[in-house]
């Protein structure tokens, strides 16, 4: 559980054992009230799970896939070796990315880029 998590828990329980009500829990968690309600209620159903986020763990729906990153590492290590991370990333998006990958994943992979760079694997 993450901090708001938890502080949503805490508050929660602090309005079930009748320390709390609604409002002022609503006020504690920067939420409305009616939003509190239908997490308390949801809570009360699922118990501490209802907290989460109900996207946790997922891969998002424009994530690029395994061979696509790959290519992009190849790329980077390979054929563009020695280019920065600004210059690299305009030639890819220019040149590249229309044959690699259909345009709506253009800026997930730049996305990529930045971040794969930035831990250093091109080096």
């Amino acid at each position: 559980m993450n901090r708001r998590e938890q502080k949503r828990l805490v508050v929660l329980n602090q309005v079930e054992k009748g320390k709390m009500i609604g409002r002022e829990a609503a006020e504690v968690l920067g939420l409305s009230l009616r939003h509190v309600r239908t997490i308390l209620a949801v809570y009360r159903k699922e118990g501490t799970a209802a907290l989460a986020h109900g996207n946790r763990g997922r891969k998002p729906h424009n994530a690029l896939d395994e061979s696509g990153r790959k290519q992009i590492l190849d790329l980077g290590q390979r054929t563009y070796a020695g280019y920065n991370n600004q210059h690299f990333t305009e030639l890819l998006a220019g040149a590249i990315c229309a044959f690699l990958i259909p345009p709506p994943f253009v800026l997930g992979i730049l996305a990529i880029i930045f971040v794969v760079m930035g831990k250093g694997e091109f080096e």
